[in-house]
């Protein structure tokens, strides 16, 4: 798991650190660097990913990540390539530092390089977008993951069903739970239009509904509120059968009525525990908010300088504790 971040020269973030928790949320208005952390992150993680910045940006750009402790899987790499800073008796790393790019890393340190983007999976920043979620898709290779967009929305879904059913059905109960009338995940083939054709050949194209057994009958995607469809996507995200290690997540409350924002951010907060992941998420609802009331130190609070670079203040440390140790002086001079 990420203890610490910190990160210099991308876009607004000139030097910021993030002591981060299981679960984290980001806070602060538009524009402030929110998106930006987990776009550097997103990057440091991937290393293909990289290639998109200009060499500028490379050669300025620095990430140090600390980690509780190192996958296992890394151990005898680490070992390999940088002994002298592996701890003999625990077998950790405490602090292993990223110089973009990733291709600074030539034999055998490349072994590192390629391992640990491997255990760390396709890390991918999660912005869902509810109006693709209403068209038909066709059923192509590589749906195994949900795209940044959940654009693939309905081939990842009927590929779970065929091939993750335990995940299907998980995926139906959690969303009757919070939604009683709707029971099930429904497919059916459509004929594709000129264009898609075009654009993806001769495929077969499935709409996806879901049955509402209070009036008995199937609505498609196009007819269903688009924060149902987001509810959705967002339970097929973090149902993945390889859920990356990190998961990044842009709003998860667009589109969700507030009354089901509690239990979202309740089965974000249990998926990263479960399953030993770690999540990061940006917010502006106060709604969001309230779900870290006991865990303060979860918060990050965004803003921006008169230089227009982001500063970071975390709500327990930086609020909170100074808040604290300054009322009894207030209290003292009265």
């Amino acid at each position: 798991m990420l203890k610490r971040i910190h990160i210099e020269n991308f876009k607004s973030l000139k030097n910021v650190t993030l002591d981060l928790q299981r679960v984290n949320v980001l806070i602060g208005p538009n524009n402030s660097g929110k998106t930006n952390v987990l776009k550097a992150l997103e990057l440091s993680l991937n290393s293909h990913k990289l290639f998109n910045l200009s060499q500028s940006q490379k050669s300025r750009l620095l990430y140090n990540l600390e980690f509780n402790n190192i996958p296992k899987i890394l151990i005898k790499y680490i070992h390999k390539d940088f002994s002298g800073l592996l701890n003999e008796a625990t077998r950790e790393i405490d602090i292993y530092t990223l110089k973009a790019p990733w291709a600074r890393f030539n034999e055998p340190q490349g072994n590192l390089a390629f391992h640990f983007e491997k255990e760390f999976n396709d890390i991918t920043l999660y912005f869902i977008n509810p109006h693709l979620l209403k068209k038909s898709y066709p059923l192509l290779s590589g749906n195994q993951i949900v795209n940044e967009d959940a654009s693939n929305l309905v081939a990842f879904s009927d590929f779970l069903r065929d091939q993750h059913p335990d995940l299907f059905q998980k995926i139906q109960s959690d969303l009757s739970m919070c939604i009683p009338e709707l029971t099930q995940i429904r497919f059916e083939n459509v004929t594709p239009t000129e264009n898609d054709v075009k654009i993806f050949g001769d495929k077969t194209f499935k709409r996806l509904g879901l049955f509402d057994k209070t009036h008995n009958t199937v609505f498609w995607s196009d007819e269903l509120p688009e924060g149902v469809l987001y509810f959705l996507a967002l339970l097929c995200i973090i149902h993945q059968p390889n859920l990356p290690k990190l998961l990044l997540l842009e709003e998860p409350e667009r589109g969700i009525h507030p009354r089901r924002i509690k239990e979202v951010i309740g089965f974000i907060k249990q998926l990263a525990y479960e399953k030993e992941i770690q999540v990061i998420l940006t917010t502006h609802s106060p709604l969001v908010l309230e779900e870290f009331a006991e865990t303060p130190e979860s918060v990050f609070i965004f803003d921006k300088n008169e230089e227009g670079a982001t500063s970071i203040k975390n709500l327990q440390k930086d609020v909170i504790s100074l808040k604290m140790q300054n009322e009894p002086k207030k209290a003292w001079k009265l």
